[in-house]
């Protein structure tokens, strides 16, 4: 059996495996691009996220003491830690406040 066309065949599957291999790629950096949104998203959203006036009024009642600029500082310090959290993914991520308690408790 003679192959008269076997140059042009061996073109063919070159054009068809390049075709395919373009097709995977865009495939896989159009889905990172979308991952990379929607963890775009997710951030944004915890960022700007407000908390109710139903719990900072409870926060106050508690943490009287605390100043209301001091107290804005804690919820933006709580929207880092859940930031912290969901950068971190299944990892496990400690509240500072644990972390201190621990320490001063072993000393």
């Amino acid at each position: 059996m003679k192959f008269d066309n076997f140059p042009l065949l061996t073109g063919l599957a070159i054009i068809i495996n390049f075709f395919l291999f373009s097709l995977i790629l865009i495939t896989v950096i159009t889905r990172k691009r979308k991952e990379h949104k929607i963890k775009q998203s997710h951030e944004n959203f915890i960022k700007n996220y407000q908390f109710s006036s139903g719990f900072k009024e409870k926060f106050t009642k508690t943490r009287n003491y605390l100043a209301p600029e001091q107290q804005e500082l804690v919820f933006s310090a709580l929207k880092d830690y859940f930031l912290i959290c969901y950068q971190a993914g299944k990892s496990m991520v400690s509240m500072p406040t644990s972390c201190i308690r621990t320490k001063i408790l072993n000393n």
